[in-house]
Order: structure tokens, then sequence, then C-alpha cells
């Protein structure tokens, strides 16, 4: 165990400050090079243990600020202006805001003028920079795992913790209910496993159990989340019917194909629906059609039952065929017969495979039991 870290924060006055900036400076003169840095150093003291390591970056946060070189792997000609620039058609006031936070920097508009397209391929441009630097720094650790020999050992979980306007809907920043503040994107590699891409709705909550069931351990009891390993195996599995989300007095439920947000106390304040099918830029608040009211009550019901009623059901599970390793005595269920015969050849090892040793690492131990108990009743 060790002790948490972080790079200094070095207070500045957003109000006499830019909004984006290409410095002249190397890539650990910045927060996120040092928490690389740091990273990699952390990884080396822990090379011979088992560990969890949480590492954060913080761009492409506002400011936008970057080593210049990561300014000119990009020109403002290389991206286009958002399709929907302005607040979706019928939109209740409640769904918008004026990204007051960001207006605050000096070279930004004030008030509700909005940017110029100038200014807006500018800030995107910035973004992508920011974020390109930030990917180095990520490179740079998992570089560090190829060094120490542990990537073919080690989970590994790349997520974001929110989206972000970049002018969709008129807008910057995060804290709305649509689309491109609430996506965000999640990479899971785990060993041995290959390659591939999933359209199933997930969610930030399902990370732990994630972790938990790949690593083996004792799953949370109380969590939200569902453990994504069937997806990681089967990525065309169905699975879950719908995701959730929350920003102020606003609660969003986001299927397959629509996004139903209420706002207030049973969307007295306010209701939308888009359809990312026909509208995926959702430009358009469809939910006072008439020809919608069905379809608003369903929705309206199931955001109110809650995430219970959208994850995947047992009967959703095509389970694929493989050996079962925790079943030591191969009689076709994992029960206490198992734990037993685990628990009398505790601390056995040698170069011959026993089946006492699930987890096929050379020795029978602790991970061995658990394996077992984590598999109770298969």
């Amino acid at each position: 165990s060790l002790p948490s870290w972080r790079p200094l924060w070095v207070p500045f006055d957003i109000k006499t400050s830019l909004s984006w900036q290409a410095l002249d400076v190397a890539d650990d003169a910045l927060r996120d090079g040092k928490a690389a840095k740091r990273a990699i150093k952390v990884l080396e003291s822990l090379k011979n243990h088992t560990f969890f390591l949480a590492v954060g970056f913080y761009k492409p946060h506002l400011p936008l600020e970057a080593p210049r070189k990561y300014f000119e792997l990009y020109d403002t000609a290389d991206f286009t202006l958002p399709a929907s620039p302005v607040p979706p058609e019928d939109a209740p006031a409640r769904a918008l805001n004026n990204w007051s936070a960001i207006r605050a920097y000096a070279d930004l508009p004030s008030g509700n003028e909005p940017l110029s397209d100038e200014q807006t391929l500018a800030l995107i441009r910035a973004y992508a920079a920011a974020t390109s630097y930030t990917d180095a720094q990520i490179g740079r650790v998992l570089a560090q795992l190829d060094a120490l020999g542990l990537t073919e050992n080690t989970v590994i979980v790349f997520c974001s913790d929110h989206g972000h306007h970049l002018g969709e809907q008129g807008m910057w920043g995060k804290q709305t209910l649509f689309e491109s503040s609430l996506r965000v994107p999640l990479i899971v590699s785990v060993p041995g496993s290959s390659r591939a891409e999933t359209d199933a709705l997930v969610e930030l909550v399902d990370i732990f159990p994630t972790l938990s069931d790949v690593c083996e351990l004792p799953s949370p009891l109380r969590s939200e989340g569902t453990s994504l390993q069937p997806v990681l195996e089967n990525p065309r599995l169905p699975w879950k019917t719908a995701a959730f989300s929350q920003f102020a007095s606003g609660r969003s439920i986001r299927t397959a194909r629509y996004r139903y947000t209420e706002w207030g106390n049973n969307g007295n304040r306010g209701k939308e629906l888009y359809d990312s099918q026909t509208d995926p830029h959702e430009t358009r608040n469809i939910v006072n059609l008439p020809e919608n009211a069905a379809l608003v009550a369903h929705l309206s019901e199931r955001l109110k039952a809650g995430w219970q009623r959208a994850v995947p059901g047992m009967q959703e599970h095509v389970p694929v065929p493989q050996t079962q390793p925790a079943d030591v005595n191969n009689d076709g269920v994992v029960n206490i017969q198992d734990l037993v015969r685990v628990a009398n050849k505790f601390g056995e090892s040698g170069g011959t495979a026993i089946p006492e040793d699930v987890n096929n690492d050379g020795v029978v131990d602790i991970r061995d039991l658990v394996r077992v108990a984590n598999h109770f009743g298969n």
C-alpha cells in the first residue's frame, strides 16, 4: 500500500487566463506529465506485488494547455464545425446552460454571445492537442508495464468521468444530459482476451464489479453495476437494456435507440425525447409529438423503475461453452467437494499440472480457493 499522490496544484486567475495555449515546455513540466512520471516510478516499486493502481489525468479539462508539439499535430482546417450548433428545437430551458464557467476565460465572450466560427475551430483544435498530450502520457505508463514484463498479467481499464460539449447544442463543457456530455470512452484489456468492439450498453458503475470478476476477487454485494466479463468474452451478447444518468434535477434513460429525460418532479420542469436512429445529433425534442405518447409513457415508467429493471436477465446470457477449471473433481458442479480437494493439496507446487491448481500458476494457494468459492454453484 502506497500513499496517494497528486501533482501540486498551481492556482490561476481564470478571468485573466486564456482558454488555450501552446506552450514551449517539456511534457513533464505540466501536471499530466508529472502524473505519468510518478506512475512509472510507482510501478517499478510494485512490480513484484499484486497491485491496484489508479492513474488520473487532468487534460483535456480547460484551460486547454499542452506542449506546442501536440498543437503542431493539427490544423484548424482538419476540423469541422459542430453538426448541431444551436439548442435542440423544443428543448426545455432547464436542459440548457450558458457554460458560464468557460465564458469566464479572458479570451471568450461573456453574456450570451456565441463563439465565432474561428474561436470554435481554435478550441476544437486545442481540445485535440490536449487529448493527444494525455494520450502520450498514457502511452508512457503502458510502455513501463511492457518494460517490466507486467502487461500480460495486468488488467487495464481506460475511461473518462464525463463527456464534453464542443459547441454541440450551442454549448461547451459538461453538466448537461445530452449525449455529448454523458457518453465516455471505455477500453478494457484483459490478458488473454482478443480485440473486439461491442455495442452493448454499459455504465461506469460496471467497472468495479468487472475488475472484481476478472481478477477473481469477491464481487461487491451492494454494487449497482454489472460485471462486463460476459461481454468481454462475447461482445455480441444481449446485455443491459438501458443506461441511467442524473444531473441536478434531471434524470435520463438511454436505450439502444432513445434518450428520454425528465427534469424536476415527474418531469414538471420539462421532458425530452431524442431518437438516435433518425436524429443522432439530438437536434429536435420529439417528446410532445402525439404519435410518441405511448413511447414516452413507456420510457417514463422504465426511468422510474430504475437500473434494476435494465440489468441483463439470466435468460439473455448465452454462455460460451468452455471447461470450468473450478470444478476440480469434474462432476459437473462447483461445490464443497472442490474446496476440500483444493484445501487438501494446499501448498503443493511443481511443474506437473494438477487440477487443484485452479488458476494454473504452478502452486495451490489461497487464490485457487477464492476462485472455487467465486464459482460456487456453477
